[in-house]
């Protein structure tokens, strides 16, 4: 009888590329968090997929994809620096409707984990979410949604309310609201 040949493997983190060939939605967290960080840092991408990949991280942050085993990770993708990832696609995509209301969407579904309180974002996202507010002024869809990540993201945070102060959120804030009062969906 023939011996079988042994072969030694050697565990690389996976990193993602636009010729992978793995559905985003077949990806777990750290494959996730490791394109969105990467795409946020190319001048050449593709904005569908970075779109498509913020909404699964969402998802993977409410419900996690039963399919694959993987349960609700949004104290996991917390606990990898996942707002901050965030934030940075936020910063590198401004003009980008799409990808700016998949990120607050994302900021919204982290923050209400109380993990949020413990792994705190490093990065000012409400400088971003305060941009996106004056830029998208007239989308109201994307309003409500910021909006809502910049409550989400201050409650009961210290840290991350003292980021808000920071800024003119609060003047934005007021302005959209302005601008959107008395108008019908």
């Amino acid at each position: 009888a023939a011996k079988k040949k042994e072969t030694t493997t050697i565990a690389v983190p996976y990193e993602p590329t636009e010729d992978s060939g793995k559905p985003v939605v077949e990806w777990n967290v750290d494959e996730t968090l490791a394109y969105l960080k990467k795409a946020a840092g190319e001048k050449k991408r593709n904005d569908f997929k970075l779109t498509q990949a913020c909404r699964y991280l969402t998802q993977l942050c409410t419900k996690g994809n039963s399919d694959l085993g993987i349960p609700n990770a949004a104290e996991e993708v917390l606990s990898k620096s996942g707002l901050d990832v965030i934030f940075e696609v936020m910063g590198s995509s401004s003009a980008d409707p799409a990808i700016q209301m998949s990120c607050c969407a994302a900021v919204v579904v982290m923050c209400t984990n109380p993990a949020a309180k413990v792994h705190k974002a490093t990065i000012n996202g409400v400088i971003f979410l305060e941009a996106g507010l004056k830029a998208q002024l007239k989308l109201r869809p994307y309003v409500i949604l910021a909006l809502n990540a910049v409550c989400n993201f201050c409650h009961n945070n210290p840290t991350h309310r003292g980021m808000a102060l920071e800024t003119d959120i609060v003047a934005a804030i007021i302005a959209a609201m302005d601008h959107h009062r008395g108008q019908t969906e």
